[in-house]
């Protein structure tokens, strides 16, 4: 009875047995399968991280937020974060990781820590100075360069700061990993954000109104592009799927027809100092103010520079009394009264249509001539100011020259 116990036994473990050695040769199947299919998706990948890539990124150094300063910034390469994506050929990912940035042996060097990634022939993102877990659960090239990125994130106390510009580039080729090595790469940063300055304002009044002053108060963007998507692209690629738009102020139109000021966003109003204005005259005021927008295309809501004050018809000693007028700027827009002067490096697509673009400094310089608009929604009548406006890469400047009537 024993010897049958003993045999049946045996018979179970054989069976047993097998049953196991199937399982392995189906799980070693499937694996195998999986990582064929993988290999027809992206020739030669191995997923395991025996590759390292070593970036080599520029940043300056400390902040400074926008203000009515001697100057504007000179600190706005400034990285605190990076986030950095490999992709394969077929948008897959290989890594993404937020690698940390230690000082280099020279001022204005950064070193980025060794990334651990598989072998493969690969893409590299990298995006500067976004909020942490912004690529978390990313599952391809498309979700990482998709990715929205908020102005606010430029502002610390409640202004802009010039250190905290968001930025992101890619590898101008693919870069090749190989196993147990270690492949150096290069990424030039582009700020997401362009700058938006006002350089001078002057007045110019004649005909009827010869004897006319102007007493600045506020310096304001209107149409700012409230979020960015992180693509090293132009901005037919960073423009998000659903845009909105942030103001300094906006005025709303009361049933006795006049227009009911409202602030809007803080760190895109400036209210200039003494408190009671600034009275421009025919000698140019030439302490800058500075705003940081995001690029933007849309014909529909152009990003404006506003100028807003109390306009006095007849001047002091005259009779009428004086209104509070807006001279709304639209940034990069040729028309009559405009001047407009990209620097040599400029590319002169885009200059002069109203779209603003990324890494693009825009520097205008306003001539009072007219009444101004009752609201900063409108636009200024090309007669009622005069401008010159100077555009350039960031490393350079653009200018633009406006006569406002």
């Amino acid at each position: 009875m024993s010897e049958i116990k003993t045999l049946k036994y045996k018979k179970t473990l054989r069976i047993a047995g097998i049953c196991i050695i199937c399982w392995l040769y189906a799980l070693a199947f499937a694996a195998l399968a999986s990582s064929c299919s993988g290999e027809d998706e992206s020739a030669g990948r191995n997923m395991a991280k025996t590759a390292l890539l070593r970036l080599n990124v520029s940043g300056t150094g400390a902040a400074s937020t926008r203000a009515t300063a001697a100057a504007l910034p000179e600190n706005e390469s400034a990285v605190h974060r990076l986030a950095i994506g490999l992709f394969y050929a077929d948008g897959s990912v290989n890594t993404i990781v937020e690698s940390a940035v230690e000082s280099g042996g020279t001022a204005g060097t950064l070193a980025v820590k060794d990334i651990l990634c598989s072998p493969g022939v690969c893409d590299v993102i990298v995006v500067a100075n976004v909020p942490e877990g912004t690529f978390a659960g990313v599952q391809t090239k498309n979700e990482f360069v998709g990715k929205n990125v908020s102005l606010v994130q430029t502002v610390r106390n409640g202004q802009q700061a010039s250190d905290l510009l968001p930025m992101s580039g890619i590898s101008e080729q693919p870069v090749t990993l190989e196993a147990g090595k270690t492949v150096s790469a290069s990424i030039n940063l582009s700020r997401l954000v362009a700058r938006i300055s006002i350089s001078s304002i002057r007045s110019a009044f004649s005909l009827n109104y010869a004897g006319a002053t102007f007493m600045l108060d506020r310096i304001f963007l209107c149409n700012a592009l409230e979020a960015s998507r992180v693509s090293p692209g132009d901005v037919t690629q960073t423009m998000p799927a659903n845009p909105a738009w942030l103001h300094g102020g906006m005025t709303s139109e009361q049933p006795d027809g006049s227009f009911l000021w409202t602030e809007g966003a803080g760190f895109l109003l400036n209210d200039v100092t003494p408190s009671e204005g600034i009275l421009i005259t025919s000698d140019e005021y030439t302490v800058p103010y500075w705003f940081y927008a995001f690029a933007n295309n849309d014909a529909a809501n152009r990003t404006k520079l506003v100028l807003s004050g109390y306009f006095d018809p007849d001047g002091s000693v005259g009779p009428k009394t004086p209104v509070y007028v807006y001279y709304p700027i639209v940034v990069n827009r040729l028309q009559t009264g405009t001047i407009i002067t990209p620097s040599g490096s400029v590319s002169q697509d885009g200059t002069g249509d109203g779209t603003i673009v990324r890494n693009r400094d825009y520097r205008i310089k306003a001539v009072i001539k007219g009444d101004g608009e009752p609201t900063p929604g409108t636009e200024v009548v090309p007669s009622n100011l005069e401008l010159t406006v100077s555009v350039d890469d960031w490393t350079l400047k653009i200018v633009q020259e406006v006569e406002l009537d």
